[in-house]
């Protein structure tokens, strides 16, 4: 009798415990958890790799794969989208320079719909183009004024999400149909960065579309936030893992005072989301990556997490990688990092990877 009261009292405790954390968690709308210091190699297993040198390639700042399996390349310093085979041979240049319907400048995203239409957003025009699976030109529109463009993009049920900072009302994601009407606009700039040189420099969304929903990161604050198309929050829940370094005053007046890029360097910045089954990957850039002259690999630390989407539960916390995450084959699977950059010669070099058997 003793034994069983001991076991009850024990259970209770417990209970309690699990209520008390949550509850504490809940109500700081954080989750803290503790790295658990992976290495790229204990998760990732690579399938292959794609070596890339072409003098008439200047940059590589996005990019998706087709249905053939060829990289389809914003190269935002050569002012041109192209695209090369899975073995790494020049096919053709996708899109002429210029500032025309069906032109770029400055292609600086790009992704597809399941049809394989193909969407280019123009950095310096702010026009958003539209080709079909085989590369032809549709049409195009221009985004409305305060919108910067846009560099990140996702296409479903006949509208297109744009990632990129409205100045007008300080959001990151905005909504349009396919004929450049706008719509809504949600994911706000947290209120202590609204009206900082800090808060309009750091502009940059990640996010993807799961099961009618959007996931989403900003590069300031390590947050995961779940809307449904519409614009409506569902769910945001700040991350707080413990190799992840935060914003401080001293960065962010800094910044604002001198307008010196290499204080972004200073603390962890979120650089990518992407969903897969009932998961969302993220990649989180550690201090110390200072890209000046473009080199973003260089020295560079990313560390990886992998959650659960629905409740954010962590399954994975701190993949150490060197690899910079761009692009994942949510239906294969497929995850896609550049692992080697220089820029000096025109060299890059994609591995194409998937996650362990029985890792997840």
């Amino acid at each position: 009798m003793r034994k069983r009261n001991a076991i009850i009292l024990i259970t209770i405790i417990l209970i309690a415990s699990s209520l008390y954390f949550l509850f504490l968690k809940n109500a700081k709308g954080r989750k803290v958890f503790k790295s658990q210091n992976l290495k790229f190699d204990d998760i990732f297993i690579k399938i292959d790799s794609t070596a890339i040198k072409d003098k008439n390639l200047y940059s590589i700042i996005n990019f998706i794969v087709d249905k053939n399996g060829n990289y389809i390349i914003c190269d935002l310093a050569g002012k041109q989208v192209v695209m090369y085979s899975k073995s790494g041979k020049y096919i053709k240049k996708i899109m002429p320079t210029g500032k025309g319907p069906g032109e770029v400048i400055e292609p600086i995203a790009i992704c597809t719909d399941i049809e394989g239409n193909v969407y280019v957003s123009d950095n310096a025009t702010r026009r958003i183009s539209i080709l079909n699976k085989n590369m032809k030109f549709l049409k195009s529109f221009l985004i409305t004024g305060g919108h910067i463009a846009p560099v990140s993009m996702r296409v479903i049920n006949n509208s297109i999400f744009l990632g990129g900072f409205r100045i007008y009302d300080n959001t990151f994601i905005h909504k349009y149909d396919l004929n450049g009407k706008y719509i809504t606009s949600f994911f706000h700039l947290p209120e202590e960065l609204k009206g900082t040189k800090l808060g309009h420099s750091l502009n940059y969304p990640y996010f993807d579309i799961c099961d009618g929903y959007v996931s989403c990161t900003m590069s300031i604050k390590y947050k995961i936030c779940r809307f449904d198309t519409g614009g409506s929050l569902k769910s945001c829940i700040e991350l707080a893992p413990d190799y992840f370094v935060k914003l401080s005053e001293e960065n962010k007046k800094e910044f604002d005072k001198t307008f010196d890029t290499e204080i972004l360097s200073k603390f962890s910045k979120p650089n990518f989301l992407a969903c897969f089954d009932d998961y969302v990957i993220t990649q989180v850039e550690m201090p110390g990556n200072f890209h000046e002259g473009g080199d973003y690999l260089k020295n560079a630390e990313y560390i990886i997490d992998v959650f659960k989407r629905k409740h954010i539960d962590i399954l994975l916390a701190g993949i150490r990688s060197n690899n910079l995450l761009m692009f994942v084959n949510a239906e294969k699977k497929i995850f896609y990092f550049l692992s080697e950059l220089d820029y000096s010669s025109n060299s890059y070099c994609i591995i194409k990877c998937k996650i362990k058997d029985n890792i997840l």
